[in-house]
């Protein structure tokens, strides 16, 4: 997907909660949409030092959200996977 072409977004959903053309988003809308989903480095480096500075480690912030151990060794099984 090429920055700043509105063409190359018409896989999000409209305003209105269909999906389809991005005719009813404004550019600005839609540009403001794909740099919210972009998955920047710096963006990634920023959560992970808060989550850390937060919980300590990444275990410690899934043990918060609720999974165990069981859940957490899934997890990494799941993401791990090459």
């Amino acid at each position: 997907m090429r920055r700043g072409n509105i063409r190359d977004l018409g896989g999000l959903a409209t305003a209105d909660g269909r999906r389809g053309s991005t005719s009813r988003w404004s550019t600005s809308t839609a540009e403001a949409a794909v740099e919210y989903l972009l998955a920047r480095p710096e963006y990634l480096d920023g959560a992970l030092d808060r989550l850390l500075a937060e919980h300590g480690s990444i275990e410690a912030y899934w043990a918060a959200a609720g999974v165990g151990p069981e859940g957490l060794d899934r997890l990494r099984d799941v993401l791990l996977q090459g």
